[in-house]
């Protein structure tokens, strides 16, 4: 993935699945990484399409094809004395995805810059002094693209007394309801499930709050996670904006517990 960093945020993705396509026969659904082998009747020129995906909303069962990647299309001369082919091979055989032109891509927060834009919302207990940048090396995303700053992510910590925590987006965002997709992109770390999810400003009703996905913990490692948002934003219907939150409510299990969350890169595409 290649992307304008001050415009599009990170580059570091989780694409873990393609759909290719030979001429106008479909070969398959491949998990990555995957070798291809497939049959071509014929010589001179044919046309190969690689649809990038990813898992939606963290469920491994549900991979997509993610609307706002590029699809690579490239022509390959199929010889009768060659049984090996690259894509890409001019290059490095590693194929380079972009987001679409016509995608919006609103970076949220990166951690990098100064000031903070997320607040708690009044339900919170846990105090906004929690939400703070994390620059520990153990603990920093590191997204290994070359050129990007990886010098601190969100972090958050929930200490014993308190109970619920919750952020919401400083900024408001006015996204299309019926009209296209939408996701929130995001990395995360966390020792405690959490919600992402979306408020909704709907005039005549108020504010009005969706849980869209639980992020289970990562056992120390960082994860990427697409959540689907067009459906809770379609359903609220005439909203005349929108914000990101993110909530974790202390269970009784949880008694004695410190509870650490981290995030970076969030991000939304529609």
């Amino acid at each position: 993935m290649t992307t304008d960093f001050s415009d599009q945020g990170t580059a570091a993705q989780n694409i873990n699945t393609v759909w290719i396509t030979i001429g106008e026969r479909p070969i398959g659904t491949y998990e990555l990484p995957a070798e291809i082998n497939f049959t071509v009747d014929r010589e001179g020129p044919v046309e190969f399409t690689v649809v990038a995906g990813v898992t939606q909303n963290g469920l491994n069962a549900l991979r997509i094809q993610y609307p706002f990647f590029q699809t690579h299309r490239e022509d390959i001369v199929i010889r009768n004395d060659k049984r090996d082919y690259y894509l890409n091979e001019d290059d490095d055989s590693i194929l380079k995805v972009n987001y679409l032109s016509f995608a919006n891509v609103d970076p949220i927060e990166d951690f990098e810059q100064v000031g903070l834009r997320f607040q708690n919302t009044n339900l919170s207990d846990t105090p906004l002094r929690r939400i703070t940048r994390n620059s520990h090396p153990d603990d920093v995303f590191d997204s290994q693209v070359p050129g990007e700053p990886n010098n601190a992510s969100g972090y958050v910590r929930m200490r014993e007394g308190e109970n619920l925590f919750e952020m919401e987006s400083v900024q408001n965002f006015i996204l299309p309801q019926g009209s296209g997709p939408i996701y929130l992109e995001m990395h995360y770390k966390t020792n405690h499930m959490f919600t992402i999810g979306v408020f909704s400003n709907i005039p005549g009703r108020g504010l009005e709050q969706a849980p869209i996905v639980r992020a289970f913990p990562t056992n120390g490692e960082w994860r990427k996670i697409y959540v689907y948002y067009t459906d809770d934003v379609t359903a609220a219907f005439g909203a005349t904006w929108h914000k990101v939150f993110i909530g974790a409510i202390r269970t009784a299990e949880d008694e004695g517990k410190e509870i650490d969350m981290y995030f970076d890169n969030i991000k939304i595409v529609y």
